[in-house]
């Protein structure tokens, strides 16, 4: 979840490691740049402010920082995991 820095760079990491059933789910238009990149690299882009998001998925990385968005990977969690990654900054 997230098509920010972090969850490009594991879109990209799953595609080299051979997944290929891969969606990203952002808030951007689907005509946006992200949504566009999102594609060319192999994955299926959803913008959660116009879709739903559907169905289980053995993995989810959550990649917005965002406490809603975490609840929201748990709930299509079918598989094995949730990855939630974030930067704490001090300050």
């Amino acid at each position: 979840m997230g098509a920010g820095p972090i969850g490009m760079l594991a879109l990209m990491v799953m595609r080299l490691r051979g997944f290929t059933d891969v969606t990203v789910t952002a808030t951007r238009p689907y005509d946006s740049l992200k949504a566009k990149l999102v594609r060319e690299i192999g994955a299926t882009y959803v913008n959660t402010n116009v879709d739903q998001i559907s169905g289980d998925f053995d993995i989810v990385i959550e990649a917005t920082g965002s406490t809603s968005a975490a609840y929201e990977a748990l709930r299509h969690l079918g598989g094995l995991t949730v990855w939630r990654c974030y930067w704490d900054i001090p300050g």
